[in-house]
């Protein structure tokens, strides 16, 4: 009994920090979601209360992202072709931000001046010839 209560408090464990490994954004579902799914709707992969995202490609310097976030925000692997910067905001307020490996959803293309509403983010996943899965607006 003491065993199976606790391989299941193990599993509890194991499961949930899975399922939200990035305080907010459950980058491991939405990964999976991306390799099995054609449209994905950004929405069901978040758990922080926000109402715009923004997304930064590699290399975006950190003087655009203080333009059009407001604030300056740690993007420590903006340098590399790896990784991309989601910023969601409630309000005026970054909510939280997250650098994501293109690897687990590729937010390159997202980049626009502005940013997008909650209702507005429904992207096509493009499976691109550099092997990038890409999500597309619209």
């Amino acid at each position: 009994m003491k065993i199976a209560a606790i391989s299941l408090a193990v599993a509890s464990v194991l499961f949930g920090c899975a399922k939200n490994d990035s305080r907010g954004l459950s980058v491991f579902e939405l990964r999976s979601a991306i390799a099995t799914q054609e449209v994905i709707e950004l929405t069901n992969f978040t758990t922080l209360s926000w109402d715009t995202v923004h997304f930064f490609a590699p290399y975006t310097p950190p003087d655009a992202i203080k333009r059009e976030v407001g604030k300056e925000i740690p993007f420590p692997h903006s340098n590399s072709e790896g990784y991309c910067l989601v910023v969601f905001m409630a309000g005026s307020t970054v909510a939280r931000s997250f650098e994501v490996k293109r690897s687990d959803a590729d937010f390159s293309l997202l980049y626009r001046p502005g940013d997008y509403r909650q209702g507005e983010t429904k992207f096509t996943v493009v499976r691109s010839t550099d092997g990038w899965k890409k999500l597309k607006h619209g």
